[in-house]
């Protein structure tokens, strides 16, 4: 009797691990006919929402500069966007501001069946003034583009909600949270800078300016005056500091804030003993007060 209990128990197991062998098998087969293709739908969906949070941030403060405004920037640049609101992450590879603020969002090699396409947000003015964002023209194919990108007139909404996004750069928390333009900071702190600098660099144009009453001719570099060589400055939110061949004074900004690499502002003498006038291609809410007047 123990013996056939013994067979029995045997048997039972057999076809326990037999049956456990059978529904792996099938759960495979699932996974490899139809569950592959709801996982990569999923990881689609889940950055698809990502970037339609990003594309939001970035026209938020372009909506609030349109109203102000009334000009449509064709470049971050012309917005005077903070460009860390378009920095590159794990899902976007890039977002661009074309022209009248047209933007294209490019998702990253990496994002799964997003991978290299892009989408295109077109603004649009509605009749009560306010301003949107059209999704849609891009190479994401139509089958892969959220609902709101595949109506007839489609519009950014906040309408993918599937699983917990990507971590946010923190500017783009911080402007979703705020709702505020992110450059209004950085033009006060760039006016402010440059105000105190031209007020400290007093000194240098009186050298400057004795160094054409010496010579009648004025001085082209720094080295005629005794400064080091343009791209030494001691300042760090300059790159170069010095005199152009032209006699100017150049002040071209470093990386040290966010989006103002490469500017130039210059101080050009006017021809009057001793005095000059701004001259740059900065955003007005960028330039000091003092370059209403003569600089002495």
């Amino acid at each position: 009797m123990a013996t056939i209990g013994l067979k029995r128990f045997r048997l039972a197991s057999l076809l326990t691990l037999a049956i456990i062998i059978i529904i792996g098998i099938l759960l495979a087969a699932f996974y490899w006919f139809a569950g592959r293709d709801w996982i990569s739908q999923w990881h689609s969906d889940r950055q698809l929402a990502h970037a339609l949070q990003r594309s939001e941030a970035v026209q938020q403060p372009l909506r609030e500069f349109i109203q102000r405004t009334g000009f449509w920037p064709n470049s971050a640049l012309d917005a005077r966007l903070d460009e860390s609101l378009l920095q590159a992450d794990d899902i976007i590879e890039e977002i661009r501001i074309g022209n009248s603020s047209l933007l294209t969002v490019t998702f990253a090699a990496q994002s799964a069946q997003l991978g290299g396409h892009t989408m295109i947000f077109i603004p649009e003015k509605l009749d009560q003034g306010d301003i949107r964002w059209r999704c849609e023209g891009g190479t994401l194919p139509r089958e892969l583009r959220p609902a709101s990108c595949r109506s007839s007139n489609p519009i950014v909404a906040k309408t993918l909600t599937t699983g917990p996004l990507p971590t946010l750069p923190t500017p783009v928390r911080e402007a979703l949270k705020q709702h505020q333009d992110p450059l209004l900071q950085r033009a006060g702190k760039v006016r402010q800078i440059l105000a105190d600098r031209v007020r400290a660099d007093r000194g240098m144009r009186k050298k400057i300016s004795r160094f054409f009453q010496q010579n009648g001719v004025p001085a082209t570099s720094n080295e005629q005056i005794g400064l080091p060589e343009a791209h030494r400055s001691s300042d760090p939110n300059f790159r170069r500091f010095g005199l152009e061949s032209d006699g100017a004074i150049l002040y071209e900004f470093s990386n040290a804030i966010a989006g103002m690499e490469g500017y130039r502002f210059r101080l050009v003498p006017t021809g009057l003993p001793g005095v000059w006038r701004c001259e740059t291609s900065l955003p007005e809410d960028h330039i000091p007060e003092l370059c209403a007047q003569q600089v002495l």
